[in-house]
């Protein structure tokens, strides 16, 4: 009898290594829809899922994708996309969407050979991948889109210098308040900059060194003539100019020595 209890706590400890060595994070990942439900509560049944959810996704063709998804009571929904830098226009795609069998996770019917795929948290939309799973890694926190208020305005978040959509408010000391479309710049983390002067795209470089000091550098642009060249001149005269920066909440103001500030940003559709 001795004997026989060994033998079978041996059994019970290999299957048990087992099992531990065949874990997979990403399979488990993956299989979020299966995991039970302990208390009843879902995404569908417990949260205030419906209303317009916005963000910039990642483009590797363009500065990014503005995504704009609204979600309806009726389980119909309007996706609005636009390629920054790439194509000034909306892109607009309408349909139904059905919840999971878990109640997390919504599919947006009529989209092909894209993702369609949506985590559903507290005010927030995470896009998935093509199979369904969880996208991880240093861009992870750039496939989430955040939920409006009934204001307009999504709740405020502190901006990181790079891999934000920077808009111009405010330059030389006036207010940009009568541009037809954004213009921006965007810090990318491999060292290049890009954007929008009003009618050109820009590209170029910066260097960051200690005590926020900040340059661009090689700043090229397109080579369009359009009627009101005025702020996008003197933004690539400010962007020359600049030597450092101060980073406050959302907002990014472009300095030279201690002179008054050359150009203010806002941070948009940020997502954290």
């Amino acid at each position: 009898m001795k004997t026989n209890t060994i033998a079978l706590s041996v059994s019970l400890l290999l299957i048990g290594t087992l099992s531990i060595s065949n874990f997979n994070p990403m399979t488990a990942t993956s299989a979020q829809e299966n995991a039970p439900i302990i208390d009843g509560s879902t995404s569908e049944n417990a949260l205030d899922w419906n209303g317009e959810y916005l963000g910039i996704l990642p483009c590797g063709s363009c500065a990014g994708i503005k995504t704009e998804i609204l979600l309806n009571p009726d389980l119909t929904y309007r996706l609005r996309r636009q390629y920054l830098g790439k194509n000034e226009n909306f892109f607009e795609t309408t349909g139904n969407f059905t919840w999971n069998t878990q109640g997390n996770i919504i599919t947006l019917e009529g989209l092909e050979n894209e993702p369609t795929r949506y985590l559903v948290g507290e005010n927030r939309l995470f896009q998935l991948d093509m199979e369904g799973n969880i996208i991880v890694g240093d861009l992870a926190d750039k496939y989430i889109l955040g939920k409006v208020s009934e204001t307009g305005e999504m709740a405020k978040n502190n901006a990181t210098l790079t891999e934000t959509y920077w808009k111009l408010t405010e330059l030389n000391g006036k207010k940009i308040e009568d541009a037809p479309r954004d213009i921006y710049i965007m810090l990318k983390d491999n060292q290049r900059v890009q954007g929008f002067g009003g009618c050109n795209n820009l590209i170029g470089s910066y260097e960051l060194k200690e005590g926020n000091r900040l340059n661009f550098v090689q700043i090229a642009s397109t080579q369009m003539a359009c009627e009101d060249m005025e702020k996008e001149s003197g933004l690539f005269q400010v962007l020359r100019m600049v030597d450092n920066y101060n980073l406050t909440g959302n907002t990014l103001i472009l300095n030279r020595a201690r002179m008054a500030p050359l150009a203010v940003f806002e941070a948009v559709y940020l997502v954290k």
